[in-house]
């Protein structure tokens, strides 16, 4: 065997390409590395070492090397994985480069090859080769919440076929065959557009191209991702006086048009972090108001008060005082709240507290404002999601009577106003009420004291 290499006289490349270029192709996995790796096919003469160097490499690897000109005549090895010996006096040397810092994409370098063994050596001639993806993507387009493009294209190997190529794709960062695939329409076209259906909205999406030759090797490109469209909004940041209280909660409010939602604040107006926890000093609960409160263009929005639940009063405006007329706005339907924010409608109370198979709502110890230890009424609307935390809670803060302001209800009931006032009594407006017992949809004083919930409307 020795004696046969000894009479090795040179090793010839035989290019891939027109302008002496061989390449190495940048797969992201080839055969389980991360690398760039090269076919390069060489003459051997005399013809009949071609198997001498193929059944040596198979006995001892490190008789074929590569090395590769980096910089200043300075020589980096390249990885041989496999000589093969394809027809008398020619073999295909299959070279990866595991150090990818040395290639740079579509620029030109120098290389020989070698081979050692025993006494015996000899070196091809120099050849330049450059490296490039051997199979890509070009891009995601026409994402929505269900569906999405990308366009991939593969870069043959000279000399290979391309048995079979497309794109796998997951939830998770590293896709492979195992997961879906999307298989091109023909292995010959080698630009093809592919769509991803049946994805779910507000979802990572992770793809990578591939490319099988031969029925033999396959190759994968580079990953990337892409996220599906939400009909579902992000939670917002309610924020009174300057001060962010924390996220609102996204609750579904129709079942026939999906992309109804509606923020609903975290917690009641005129929140206040101070006094003790879970208790009548508690302002956490926030401020009781009398429907119509600070909103000037009302006839008696100077009068009507707001109060915290322990608050002394000496005097309450009565509903005597606290009437307008039936079509009256408080702020413009907006009430006390933030700019951007309203008070919700009966309907969407309605609506929230649907979907409990009758029950109330009703919880004990939970938690409101980041403390626990509150009890009140949590409802979840026409989310599907139901877990206790997730929903609007109201804590049991109570109200105020109507002719005198005194306190009642505390830690048994929470009502709050809407933005509609009674069609055919200009002394009352609606009202939601939740107890342990039952969810009440009425109409009372106005000069009553209770809770305002803010709203804001989903864009």
């Amino acid at each position: 065997l020795e004696a046969q290499i000894g009479s090795i006289q040179s090793l010839e490349l035989i290019p891939d390409y027109s302008d002496g270029t061989t390449s190495f192709h940048k797969f992201t996995t080839w055969e389980g590395q991360a690398s760039a790796s090269a076919i390069i096919k060489l003459e051997v003469i005399p013809a009949s070492a071609a198997d001498a160097i193929a059944q040596a490499f198979a006995q001892n690897p490190t008789t074929v090397k590569i090395d590769a000109v980096q910089t200043k005549s300075i020589f980096t090895p390249i990885s041989v994985e496999s000589v093969e010996k394809i027809e008398d006096g020619v073999i295909l040397v299959y070279a990866i480069a595991t150090d990818e810092s040395l290639l740079n994409i579509d620029q030109k370098h120098s290389a020989r090859v070698k081979v050692n063994v025993g006494a015996a050596n000899a070196s091809s001639s120099y050849f330049s080769f450059r490296k490039y993806d051997a199979v890509f993507s070009l891009g995601t387009t026409d994402i929505t919440l269900n569906s999405a493009k990308c366009t991939c294209q593969v870069n043959p190997v000279s000399d290979w076929t391309v048995y079979q190529w497309g794109v796998c794709y997951s939830t998770h960062q590293t896709p492979t065959l195992s997961d879906t695939r999307i298989i091109a329409t023909s292995a010959s076209v080698l630009n093809q557009e592919f769509t991803f259906t049946g994805l779910t909205e507000d979802t990572d999406y992770y793809y990578r191209p591939f490319v099988r030759y031969n029925n033999d090797f396959i190759y994968f490109g580079e990953t990337t991702s892409f996220t599906t469209l939400s009909i579902i909004p992000h939670p917002t940041d309610y924020i009174e006086n300057g001060t962010n209280l924390g996220k609102s909660i996204v609750i579904k409010m129709d079942d026939e048009y999906p992309g109804t939602y509606l923020h609903w604040a975290p917690v009641n107006c005129g929140f206040e972090a101070t006094g003790e926890v879970s208790g009548q000093h508690d302002h956490r609960m926030g401020l009781l108001y009398q429907w119509g409160y600070g909103d000037s263009s009302l006839s008696y929005g100077s009068n009507a008060v707001a109060v915290y639940y322990d608050d002394e009063v000496s005097s309450w405006p009565s509903s005597e005082v606290i009437t307008g007329t039936t079509t009256d706005k408080w702020n413009n339907d907006n009430g006390p709240c933030p700019t951007g924010w309203r008070l919700p409608t009966p309907e969407e109370y309605d609506i929230l507290t649907s979907g409990l198979n009758g029950e109330t709502g009703w919880v004990r110890n939970a938690s409101y404002a980041g403390n626990s230890g509150y009890e009140g009424a949590e409802f979840f609307g026409k989310n599907t999601d139901k877990t206790a935390g997730k929903g609007v809670f109201f804590p049991a803060v109570g109200g105020r009577a109507a002719y005198n302001g005194i306190p009642v209800g505390f830690g048994d009931e929470c009502s709050c106003w809407t933005s509609k006032p009674h069609a055919n009594e200009s002394i009352y407006s609606h009202y939601a009420r939740f107890n342990e017992n039952y969810i009440e949809f009425s109409h009372g004083f106005r000069a009553l004291g209770y809770s305002v919930r803010c709203v804001k409307d989903a864009q």
